[in-house]
């Protein structure tokens, strides 16, 4: 099985506000496919009060210096 980059762009929800576990969702998938064997690394790139309109302008440098060329 092959190395899998999950990349998590977003608001609140996804940077983990409120998270008593401090996972947000990208915790919890993440955690979720590795217990089940999966090779993952997470990028959680939430911040907390962005909107779309926040996150439009960042969203593809941000994932493009993640991931390694022809991903």
């Amino acid at each position: 099985m092959s190395a899998r980059r999950l990349i998590f762009i977003g608001d609140s929800l996804v940077a983990g506000t409120g998270d008593g576990d401090y996972l947000g969702w990208p915790g919890r998938l993440s955690l979720w496919a590795a217990r089940r064997g999966h090779d993952v690394t997470c990028y959680n790139l939430g911040i907390r009060g962005n909107s779309s309109a926040d996150i439009l302008p960042r969203w593809r440098a941000e994932a493009e210096g993640r991931v390694v060329a022809g991903q």
